[in-house]
């Protein structure tokens, strides 16, 4: 478990502005997935969503969605029909990001919501689930 949190916290302080921006919370948005990271071979991109590009070959496009609405979370894969739901809980907070404690399908772990700074792009709210083998980043819309 501390190796995941610590791969958040990494996320975070790498992903996260140093700017004014409001906090995000898990209920604020519909989350897109961005893509899919294995935790398991050295962080390698094993799915991408729509209008991403994947360095990857072996890289599969998907679209992949997650609602969280009182303490329920909601994971849809269209590009599959499958639907993935499970529970978080707000462990804590600071004056950027928010970190949940997650169960998703009976798998525990831990997801992330703050703001995202690109140098040539406004801040935007994005959330990493990192759960099982996979840590999964979603942009917020």
């Amino acid at each position: 478990m501390k190796k995941i949190l610590g791969l958040l916290v990494a996320f975070v302080l790498l992903f996260s502005g140093c700017g004014g921006s409001d906090r995000p919370e898990i209920e604020e948005y519909h989350w897109v997935m961005d893509c899919v990271q294995s935790q398991d071979a050295n962080g390698q991109i094993i799915a991408y969503g729509n209008g991403t590009d994947s360095a990857a070959d072996s890289a599969q496009q998907m679209t992949l969605t997650c609602q969280a609405e009182d303490g329920e979370l909601t994971l849809s894969d269209q590009t599959n029909q499958k639907t993935y739901t499970g529970t978080y809980q707000l462990m804590e907070t600071n004056s950027q990001s928010s970190l949940y404690q997650v169960t998703i399908n009976d798998e525990e772990g831990m997801a992330v919501a703050a703001m995202t700074t690109y140098p040539d792009a406004d801040p935007k709210p994005t959330l990493i689930l990192s759960a099982g083998d996979y840590a999964i980043h979603f942009f917020g819309e």
